[in-house]
């Protein structure tokens, strides 16, 4: 076999095995990004406890109680309840599930600090 046949038969074989391991579920993924930027279990515990009021992990939630994957208004949407909902994720929020987490994550460092505060403040005000 050629060096190029190889590596498409390596390629395919690559793409049969992805296409057969799911995804992490969106929470599962948003666990392993807390865990990796702040390395606690306690600080990944804060995010759980700020999103399940907000959005129970649901990628298609948005305010006020609505499920509509395919919501294309300006208000909160997706997991974090995103205010006003993001451009790029209308009409997509199915779509941008693992975006919304990263978003999460980037939202929580950037305003609070660590998700600890972050829970502090939404606990405090009833909102984050």
């Amino acid at each position: 076999m050629t060096l190029a046949l190889c590596l498409l038969v390596f390629a395919l074989a690559a793409q049969a095995v992805m296409a057969r391991t799911p995804k992490p579920s969106v929470r599962q993924y948003a666990h392993a990004l807390i865990i990796a930027r702040w390395h606690s279990e306690a600080e990944w515990l804060a995010v759980d406890a700020i999103i399940r009021p907000e959005s129970n992990w649901n990628p298609c939630a948005s305010y006020p109680s609505r499920n509509d994957c395919r919501y294309t208004g300006s208000s909160s949407c997706g997991i974090p309840q995103a205010n006003p909902c993001p451009t790029l994720w209308r009409g997509r929020l199915w779509e941008t599930r693992y975006a919304q987490a990263r978003w999460l994550r980037d939202y929580i460092a950037r305003r609070y600090g660590t998700p600890l505060r972050a829970l502090a403040f939404r606990r405090a005000h009833g909102w984050y």
